[in-house]
């Protein structure tokens, strides 16, 4: 993984180590980052490995790379960026940021040392599969795939190069992987579906606590939405729907706990359709369950995903949940 802060992969990885409990197997865990606020609730039986730096470069600015005479690292960033211009340029094909990572996973391979120890199963939770493919000795590899991969833009050219080289692709839903074998028919037989664990005690312990900053005014209905700030998510849309309800009579409340490089968007959506007594964004919050449990309806209005984690939590806790008809939707 490349950390354990706050997500839905992370918190859906926690849950399947603790299905895995108990059971006769030895778990490590290897992050990028040895951060985020998960790593405490890893269950006591997982070993977590050691950190190595070079790893680091995935997410460190090419600039700090240079700085710290990473010189080597910095150039496979570079070199990934102008590959990654050149494809969306002159191949005149769709991109995004799956698009990005798989460059960047590409061009540092040669520079990333091979991580410690044999596995009969090793399992790439979360990103592009590289790693998993040359750094990793297990007798059997899995590449997890958290999206409805129709809406990431992959290089079919990188892709292929990776998935040729696992035993099985799981994705999370079975939609996920109906959209992953339509894209790729020649690795169907890889595409096997696996639903995210989730911790039920745990979620069900930890929504007893307090919701800091989450208010209820006499006759309001309390809307919910979690999840990164991201373009996935669509929360830039919440204040305007928000208006909408509003001028239907409807007295509402909606808070957005999350954090992400468009939180600047979203909060000029708000101010530019004056919602800011109304949609309230609190911020990155480790625990969101005594949020889902204090409000009345649970929203996510994303434009994709895959089987999205907030929203099974939602049901789990007796929430009436509203979503937004994307591919997936329906799993």
């Amino acid at each position: 993984m490349p950390s354990l802060e706050i997500g839905g992969a992370e918190r859906s990885l926690i849950g399947l180590l603790e299905a895995l409990e108990n059971k006769s197997v030895q778990v490590s865990v290897f992050l990028y980052r040895r951060e985020g606020e998960f790593i405490k609730d890893l269950p006591q039986y997982v070993r977590l490995l050691p950190e190595i730096p070079a790893y680091h470069a995935y997410t460190e600015p090419i600039l700090s790379l240079v700085k710290h005479g990473r010189l080597r690292f910095a150039a496979a960033r570079l070199l990934a960026k102008l590959a990654f211009f050149l494809y969306g340029t002159f191949m005149r094909k769709p991109t995004g940021t799956w698009t990005h990572l798989q460059y960047i996973s590409a061009f540092l391979q040669p520079f990333l040392p091979n991580i410690p120890g044999e596995y009969d199963l090793a399992a790439q939770y979360l990103g592009v599969a590289d790693t998993l493919v040359h750094k990793v000795n297990a007798k059997y590899k899995v590449a997890w795939n958290h999206t409805d991969y129709a809406t990431q833009h992959p290089n079919p050219k990188l892709d292929r190069r990776v998935y040729t080289n696992v035993d099985y692709v799981v994705s999370v839903s079975e939609s996920c992987t109906v959209a992953f074998r339509r894209m790729y028919p020649a690795f169907s037989q890889k595409a096997v579906t696996v639903e995210n664990c989730l911790a039920r005690e745990l979620i069900e312990r930890k929504s007893l606590l307090p919701a800091a900053g989450m208010y209820r005014e006499a006759g309001e209905t309390v809307l919910l939405s979690v999840g990164r700030f991201c373009e996935a998510k669509n929360f830039e849309a919440i204040p305007k729907i928000c208006t909408v309800l509003l001028k239907r009579g409807l007295s509402v409340k909606w808070y957005i706990l999350g954090y992400g490089n468009r939180e600047t968007q979203i909060r000029e959506a708000i101010q530019a359709v004056h919602m800011e007594d109304f949609v309230v964004l609190l911020g990155k919050k480790e625990n969101p369950y005594p949020y889902i449990r204090m409000c009345d309806i649970y929203v996510q209005p994303s434009v994709y995903e895959g089987k999205c984690v907030a929203v099974r939590e939602a049901q789990l806790l007796g929430k009436p949940v509203i979503i937004t008809d994307f591919s997936t939707a329906h799993s």
